[in-house]
C-alpha cells in the first residue's frame, strides 16, 4: 500500500519522504537491503538442492550457457513445460 501511494503521489513525495526520514531508518534498509540477496540466494540454493527439481535446474543452465537463451525466454519455456507436467501428471493422485 505505501508503494501505491509513492507512486500514485509522484517522484517529489517520493523525495520528500526520503529526505526527511532519519538515518537509522535508511541505514537499516540500507543493510536488508544488501542481505535480501543472500536470502534469494539461500532459497534457491534449497529448492535446486532436491533431487526432483535437479533436472529442470540443468535443463534451463545448458539452455541459457549453449543457446543463449535470455531470461525470459526460459521463463516462457519453464511455464509451458511446467504446465505439460501439471495437465498429464497422474489423474486421482494426491500431489505433494
Amino acid at each position: 500500500m505505501p508503494v501505491f501511494i509513492i507512486s500514485y503521489l509522484g517522484p517529489t513525495a517520493a523525495k520528500f519522504l526520503v529526505e526527511y526520514l532519519p538515518a537509522w531508518v535508511t541505514n537499516g534498509l540500507t543493510v536488508a537491503g544488501g542481505v535480501l540477496p543472500a536470502i534469494g540466494f539461500a532459497l534457491m540454493i534449497t529448492t535446486i538442492g532436491r533431487k526432483e527439481i535437479l533436472p529442470f535446474f540443468f535443463v534451463a543452465y545448458f539452455l541459457v550457457q549453449y543457446l543463449g537463451l535470455n531470461t525470459m525466454a526460459i521463463s516462457v519455456f519453464g511455464v509451458c513445460l511446467a504446465l505439460i507436467l501439471f495437465y498429464n501428471g497422474k489423474k486421482g493422485v494426491a500431489h505433494d
